[in-house]
């Protein structure tokens, strides 16, 4: 990227943080539609528990990962925020923990992260779904807290748009 950025007189800061405001918003609008389909497949726990909840997992495996990328993203583009290690390490969880348990690859990053998700000792893992909320150890996220972040964040993300676009560094012409 350093080339690209060069090669168009533009400065590094300038562009990474351009560029990730950019990328972070489709994985924004990502997640918003990831809410809608959890929504849907936690709406069936009652009658299909078994398959609702490997659908509700998937979902909310495919959203934690879309909240990690942008808090990623948002820290190149607006700063160091507090929300980017409690979706890392609920994203791990879920996508690598129970892996590694399972395959002998266990490590302290492991142990601690089932200690800051305060995981029972003995469980390998520990994941309930809601219609509203899902909780991954003590920790439940309610959708509607994970709604008023994601439209906090594309507000920020959209000024930084504006401000590339008001710098000509973005074009919005179709």
């Amino acid at each position: 990227m350093k080339g690209i950025a060069a090669a168009h007189g533009k400065s590094d800061a300038f562009f990474k943080r351009h560029t990730s405001a950019m990328l972070a918003i489709s994985f924004v609008n990502g997640a918003m539609r990831q809410i809608e389909q959890y929504k849907t497949c936690a709406s069936r726990l009652e009658d299909d528990p078994l398959n609702a909840s490997m659908d509700c997992l998937h979902e909310v495996s495919c959203l934690l990962e879309d909240l990690e990328t942008i808090a990623k993203y948002m820290e190149t583009a607006i700063g160091e925020h507090d929300d980017r290690e409690k979706w890392r390490d609920l994203r791990d969880h879920l996508r690598h923990d129970l892996r590694e348990v399972m395959f002998g690859d266990e490590d302290q990053r492991t142990v601690s992260r089932a200690k800051r998700l305060r995981i029972p000792n003995g469980l390998m893992f520990s994941i309930s779904f809601k219609e509203e909320s899902f909780t991954i150890g003590s920790k439940t996220v309610p959708l509607v807290d994970v709604t008023e972040y994601l439209d906090w964040a594309k507000s920020k993300l959209e000024d930084v748009i504006q401000e590339a676009q008001s710098m000509g560094r973005i074009s919005s012409d179709n």
